[in-house]
């Protein structure tokens, strides 16, 4: 899903939501937002502190941070993610 700048916490968990109903409508196994693995994308700490408590407040609990673009290419590199939050 994509969600533009500034976005609210409903916002987002409608966005999380409708992603996860297609997983869980895709997939032949259950889905269970804990095993979720997340990488967090944004140069501001603060907007990937924000951005984490919302998503932990919906049950996710997996989480890889990178500052920019660039970490984050080196992160998916090594690193198998189910989910991409970014500005």
């Amino acid at each position: 899903g994509i969600l533009p700048k500034p976005f609210t916490s409903d916002q987002l968990r409608r966005a999380l939501n409708s992603t996860l109903e297609f997983v869980a409508d895709t997939s032949s196994t259950d889905f269970e937002a804990e095993a979720l693995r997340v990488l967090i994308v944004d140069d501001s700490p603060s907007a990937r502190k924000f951005m984490r408590r919302v998503l932990e407040n919906l049950g996710v609990q997996n989480f890889i941070e990178a500052d920019d673009g660039t970490a984050a290419v080196r992160i998916l590199a090594d690193t198998a993610v189910d989910l991409v939050v970014t500005d």
